[in-house]
This record gives C-alpha cells, sequence and structure tokens, in this order.
C-alpha cells in the first residue's frame, strides 16, 4: 500500500484537496497477486479483505476518500468489481470509496 494523489477530474466527490485544488490524497494497492496454483482458493479475497479493512479503519483519520489500484490485466477486473471496487480512467484503474469499505468493515 502507498499514499499517493490523484487528480479531482477523474474522481469527483468530497475530497480534501492535497497541493492545491486539483489533487487529492488516496490508498494506493499498489500489487497483490496471488500464484496460479493458488488461486481459486480465496486467497486474494482475504487479502484484499484486510487491505479494506485497514483502510475502513485509518480513511477518515488520515484523510483518504478512496482506495486505488491498477489492475494487473483485464482478468482480474470482475474479482474486484466483485468487492465493490468501481473503475475509472477510461477503465484503466479501479477504486473502492471511503463508506463503501467502512459499509463493510464499521469503523472500530
Amino acid at each position: 500500500m502507498a499514499c499517493v494523489t490523484e487528480e479531482i477530474s477523474k474522481l469527483k466527490g468530497p475530497y480534501h484537496p492535497f497541493g492545491g485544488a486539483d489533487r487529492f490524497p488516496c490508498l494506493q494497492l499498489v500489487w497483490l497477486g496471488v500464484h496460479k496454483a493458488l488461486q481459486g482458493q480465496k486467497i486474494g479475497s482475504l487479502m484484499v479483505g484486510k487491505v479494506v479493512e485497514i483502510f475502513a479503519n485509518v480513511g477518515a483519520q488520515i484523510g483518504l476518500p478512496h482506495l486505488v489500484l491498477v489492475p494487473i490485466s483485464e482478468d482480474v477486473k470482475p474479482f474486484y468489481l466483485s468487492l465493490g471496487f468501481r473503475e475509472y480512467d477510461d477503465g484503466k484503474r479501479m477504486f473502492l470509496p471511503l463508506q463503501s469499505a467502512i459499509e463493510v468493515f464499521p469503523q472500530k
């Protein structure tokens, strides 16, 4: 995971501008993969679930409105869509709003 900034023009919503009005901070899932021989055993769901849980618990506290990622291939998009992620940037990237994460993992 990493903290990055995203262009406000790509994702509309209530953001805390960072370094000016055209960018906002968000959490980025940099890379996550499951060895092909182990796919289909819910390992990826468990790992992403933990990331989403952490995001739900700290996102609002530190001003991160979205969890973003770049899918490694078109094949993984249905997996992320099933977890509540949405496509943006002409389908090149995906995001999960903080509120969606909180609905799955209410804040502690």
